[in-house]
């Protein structure tokens, strides 16, 4: 599509006219070759693998727990995964958080 020498991909376009149903919410998912699973999922199994990690430019990651994923189906099988998240301590990265021997511990 074009309209005054803009181009517009197909992706923007089937963002722009929204989702066609309302969002799915699952326990798990695949995303990249990484499997996702919600906290309340993940409490039933020996090993647990909810948690999630995001850097920030200032050097202090920030950790949580994957609540519920949420997948929103656009037109052409266009799809978004968004993530809800419980983040533990946001006020100060240095006290939620302990480095001992390349080991991560969260205080939650």
């Amino acid at each position: 599509m074009s309209q005054d020498g803009l181009s517009v991909t197909s992706e923007l376009y089937a963002l722009a006219l929204g989702p066609h149903f309302a969002p799915q919410t699952y326990p798990c998912c695949v995303v990249n070759g990484v499997k996702f699973i919600s906290r309340q999922r993940d409490s039933r199994r020996t090993t647990q693998n909810s948690g999630v990690c995001v850097p920030s430019e200032g050097g202090h990651d920030f950790y949580g727990q994957v609540e519920n994923v949420i997948v929103l189906t656009y037109q052409n099988d266009c799809r978004v995964v968004l993530f809800q998240c419980r983040w533990f301590g946001d006020q100060d990265p240095r006290k939620r958080t302990r480095n001992d021997n390349n080991l991560t511990s969260v205080y939650v």
